[in-house]
């Protein structure tokens, strides 16, 4: 059974991982697969990040890369690639590995992200009206 990293990050199991993918990513990466069900969330916002590809598969399911390699899937990449997905993205802070790399992981609560906050508040629409893709460095990410 494999799981993505985020999942033993924020201390969730295999299973809850599968029980909540209808409401919530299980990961994300270089490569990023949102379901049928979540993508509209995700697909008109991905516009407003300029360094992620964004399309919808045959099956429904909407595609998001950063790069064609993984080798694509820089520091600076995977902060961007966290503030687009947020609002999809479970709650809480992943913890730290004592040993090892980030493994690609932002080490904060996605529901701190501008993005986030932006899509939940009134009278802020959906983000047309604010620039989401500037530098979001100052706000903490990865602190």
């Amino acid at each position: 059974m494999a799981t993505s990293p985020l999942e033993p990050a924020l201390r969730r199991s295999y299973v809850d991982g599968i029980y909540q993918s209808d409401h919530v990513l299980r990961g994300y990466a270089w490569m990023t697969v949102v379901p049928v069900g979540l993508a509209p969330l995700i697909e008109e916002s991905a516009k407003a990040f300029p360094t992620l590809q964004a399309r919808r598969a045959d099956s429904g399911v909407l595609v998001v890369e950063v790069g064609k390699r993984p080798e694509d899937y820089e520091e600076a990449m995977v902060q961007t690639l966290w503030e687009c997905l947020a609002p999809v993205l479970p709650s809480g802070v992943p913890r730290r590995a004592k040993v090892g790399p980030s493994q690609g992981l932002v080490f904060r609560d996605p529901r701190t992200s501008l993005h986030s906050i932006f899509r939940q508040s009134p009278g802020l629409g959906t983000g047309d009206d604010v620039d989401c893709a500037g530098d979001v460095s100052g706000y903490g990410v990865n602190a």
